[in-house]
């Protein structure tokens, strides 16, 4: 699963080229690219990891315990998660709303850096 994301973003790197010219639109797709593929990666991860441990009975066991404490858990996870959710959003509006694009270039008294 994990090849077929890099295949495809593979693919859509091809398609739009940055080393050309104008490359404004371009630069935008990649860093939106770059952003998705890394959520979606850690998204398989995780199932991936959560269908291998409930694969194994003592852990269906653990999981239906923790299913029962869910309304308390919920709530603690909740707490906890916050600033996880608060980061994944920010970089959701980073990657979308393009301030800061792959490749950019700062240019001080005429001299640039990459």
């Amino acid at each position: 699963m994990l090849q077929t994301i890099k295949v495809f973003e593979d693919f859509l790197y091809h398609r739009f080229d940055v080393y050309k010219e104008n490359n404004l639109r371009e630069r935008k797709v990649r860093t939106q690219i770059v952003f998705i593929r890394k959520v979606i990666i850690s998204l398989v991860i995780v199932i991936s990891l959560a269908i291998i441990l409930l694969s194994f009975e003592s852990m269906q066991k653990i999981g239906a315990g923790l299913l029962t404490g869910v309304g308390v858990g919920g709530i603690i996870i909740g707490f906890a998660a916050q600033k996880s959710l608060g980061n994944l959003l920010a970089g959701f509006q980073i990657a979308f709303t393009q301030p800061i694009r792959m490749d950019d270039v700062l240019v001080v008294e005429g001299e640039w850096e990459m």
